[in-house]
Formats: C-alpha cells, sequence, structure tokens
C-alpha cells in the first residue's frame, strides 16, 4: 500500500513538473526595455541584469591560478584538413537542425497578452504631412502582427496608433508575455538534444572511417 503512495505521489510531482508554467515578460517604452522570466511564482529579472562590482572582479581574478605554457605540438596539416572538411557537412545539418527547433518552438509559445501603442508626433506639421505620418504609423504596425500571428498564437492584443499633437518626437510602448509549459519545453530539448548528439556521432564515425582507410 505504501508503495502505491509513494508512485502517486511521484506521480503527481512529475506531472506539476510538466505543467509548471514559464513566462517570459517583455516591455519596452521611451525609458528602455525590460525582460522578466517567471518560473510558476518565481520571478527573475534577465535585462537589466545587475552591475557587478569591481572589486569582485578583482578578487575573482587574484584567485585564478596561473596556468603553466604548454609546449606546443607541431600541427598536422592533413589531419587538419581532413577534420574541418569533416565538420563543414555537421555544421550545415546543425543549422538545419537548429531551425526545424527553433521553428517548432515558436509553434508552442503562446503569447497571452500583446500591447502595441504608436504616439506619431505631429507637432509644428501641416494637417497633409500629420495624416501621412499617422497613416504611415499604422502602415508600420499593421505590417508587424501579422508576421507575428504566422509565427507565434496571439491570445490577446491591444494595437493602437494614436496622434499627438503637442509632441515633437515618436513614442511606442510595446509589452507582451510569452508562455510555456516546462515539459513542452523539456520534451523539446530532449528530442533535439537526441538528434544532435546522432549527427555528431555519425559524422564523427565517418570521419574515423576516412582516417582508417587513409592510413591503410
Amino acid at each position: 500500500m505504501t508503495a502505491w503512495w509513494v508512485l502517486g505521489i511521484f506521480a503527481l510531482a512529475l506531472l506539476a513538473l510538466w505543467f509548471l508554467p514559464l513566462r517570459l515578460k517583455l516591455r519596452y517604452d521611451e525609458n528602455g526595455g525590460t525582460v522578466r522570466l517567471h518560473i510558476g511564482l518565481i520571478s527573475i529579472c534577465l535585462y537589466p541584469r545587475e552591475p557587478v562590482k569591481a572589486w569582485i572582479i578583482l578578487e575573482k581574478k587574484r584567485k585564478k591560478p596561473k596556468k603553466e605554457p604548454e609546449e606546443a605540438e607541431e600541427p598536422q596539416e592533413e589531419a587538419k584538413k581532413r577534420d574541418i572538411g569533416g565538420l563543414i557537412p555537421l555544421f550545415r545539418e546543425l543549422i538545419g537542425l537548429g531551425t526545424e527547433a527553433l521553428e517548432c518552438l515558436l509553434r508552442h509559445l503562446t503569447v497571452t497578452d500583446l500591447t502595441v501603442q504608436l504616439a506619431v508626433a505631429t507637432r509644428g506639421k501641416d494637417p497633409a504631412a500629420a495624416a501621412l505620418k499617422y497613416g504611415g504609423g499604422w502602415s508600420a504596425v499593421g505590417a508587424l502582427v501579422p508576421f507575428l500571428e504566422q509565427h507565434l498564437i496571439i491570445r490577446r492584443r491591444n494595437i493602437d496608433v494614436i496622434m499627438d499633437t503637442q509632441a515633437a518626437e515618436d513614442r511606442i510602448f510595446t509589452s507582451g508575455t510569452l508562455h510555456i509549459f516546462l515539459g513542452e519545453l523539456l520534451h523539446l530539448g530532449v528530442y533535439y538534444g537526441i538528434r544532435a548528439l546522432k549527427l555528431y556521432l555519425r559524422t564523427k564515425k565517418k570521419g574515423g572511417n576516412r582516417n582508417g582507410t587513409s592510413d591503410q
């Protein structure tokens, strides 16, 4: 009976971790941008980061032991050429795999709240120029939102462009929250990590076979 209780608690813990929400909150206005990561109830500021004090950096530098110079071995040009030639196909496949992973990640991300507010400054402009600039602002915002909707799922959005006749400079305010569950992120990481490892091992095996053939 105790074993079933332990298994049940373990299963509930795994389920809770799988559905643990991860939220990335982004905000930008005339004062700059901020990025915060929320893991459940924990909030971490990713940007801007607090500056590291200089004395801490100096102390770390003092503690680093000096490395004795190692004797450089004579480079083997032929071996280097074989290694570089074998890595180029690997890099190409990894770039393709990384692109696929990014597209899959974007399909799993959800924007729960997107706000884009643009204030077009029209002080000192005649009505025709102000209207032209106002229309250009809507065109820019109108091109941005469909682009985001092609790659992300947007639940709620608040898009607005206003004409500010008292301002001399344009102002923009944007904010958004990206949401994904921890289990989804771990699943993608493990899946594409295994595929990347298989590519590396396959390339390494091919390189070993080529070296063995050339040595014969």
